[in-house]
This record gives C-alpha cells, structure tokens and sequence, in this order.
C-alpha cells in the first residue's frame, strides 16, 4: 500500500497533505495529528511521526506515533530536528522501522507583530512594535485594530495588558492603568510583538 496523505487539524480545522507537500502554519497554532492516508491497506507497524516532536506521555518511550497528539508549534517543536536546525521545517513522516514511506513538511511562521491601532479620546494612533504612546490614567483606550507583518493572521489571538489578559475579539476598550504598562500580542504562547503605554 501507497501512502497518499496526511491528515492534521490545524487549531481544529482539518487539512490534508500529499506527500512532499509543505503546509505553513504560524508558531502558536496547535497541530493533532490524525491520519494517514492509503490507496489500501497499510503494513503493520505504519507510524505518522512528526519529527521533532515527542508527546508527553511518550517521553520515557517515545515508539514515533503521534497520531492522536497534538503540538503547540510554538513550544513543543525541537529545533535541532528542523531541517537545518534552524526551528522552521519539521518532517512529518509514515514510517515502518527505519524505513521512510512518505513524507511531508510543516513551515512554521513566526508570527511578526506590524502594528496596534487604537482610539483615546476621539483620537486614533497606531503603534509599531518597540514603541512607546503617552496616554492620561485611567483613559479608555480601544483597541481596533492589530496587524501582523506579511498579512498573516493570528490563528489564537492572545493578549495582556501588563501581563493580564485580555478578551482576544477586538475592537476591545481597556482602562489605561496608572503605570507604564506592555500590550503584547501572542499567537497562542508565542509572542508576536508589544507596544507600550505610559501614563502621561
């Protein structure tokens, strides 16, 4: 039997790989890895392992079958298994003993924070990563609007204000605290970028 795809959810949407395809995703994103695919039957013993990645419970004895377990692309990848070692292209493999049947590639994206858009007293301004907006205390600042660079979208929005979250759905109105605070924007645990609010 033929190995015609691999099946992943990709923060719980299903997408379908042919061998030697490459699916990006950005860091942050949870991968399942579900299925493999076959024109027919498989032989015994077939594994769908994502190199790089061993799942908590198989730590110890770690057989290379991840269906069934998920990733955090943006914690739980090892980096020296990446092609290159430079953390960016993980094989996903369908293998039997040392014998690889098909594979294919997750690129991971490192989400990249543009800019923060937003409103304080009829005002709007937009910030870039690294820079610092004096607003008065106690000011409702609403957010509007958080672009990444490339176009990219985050996939688990996550924000926090001085390091508490906040809702993720924007336009989002946060009370200006009376100290220097970073609104940092993360895909998931992986940190996209942050911007700084001070009391003036």
């Amino acid at each position: 039997g033929r190995v015609t795809g691999f099946i992943v959810e990709v923060d719980g949407r299903a997408a379908e790989l042919a061998p030697g395809q490459i699916l990006e995703i950005m860091a942050g994103s949870l991968v399942k890895m579900v299925a493999l695919k076959s024109d027919v039957g498989l032989p015994p013993g077939v594994v769908m392992n994502l190199r790089g990645f061993v799942p908590p419970d198989k730590r110890l004895n770690n057989d290379g079958e991840d269906r069934g377990a998920t990733a955090d692309s943006g914690r739980d990848l090892r980096p020296e298994f990446s092609a290159g070692g430079r953390g960016q292209e993980y094989t996903l493999n369908a293998e039997v003993g040392k014998t690889v049947l098909a594979s294919a590639v997750l690129k991971i994206i490192r989400p990249r924070l543009e800019s923060v858009t937003f409103a304080v007293d009829g005002r709007t301004r937009t910030l870039k990563p690294g820079e610092r907006a004096g607003l008065p205390a106690g000011a409702a600042v609403t957010v509007t609007e958080i672009r990444l660079a490339d176009g990219l979208s985050l996939s688990r929005p996550r924000y926090t204000l001085g390091g508490r979250p906040c809702p993720a759905a924007l336009p989002q109105t946060l009370t200006m605290p009376a100290f220097a605070v970073n609104l940092a924007v993360f895909n998931g645990e992986t940190l996209a970028g942050k911007v700084t609010w001070s009391p003036r």
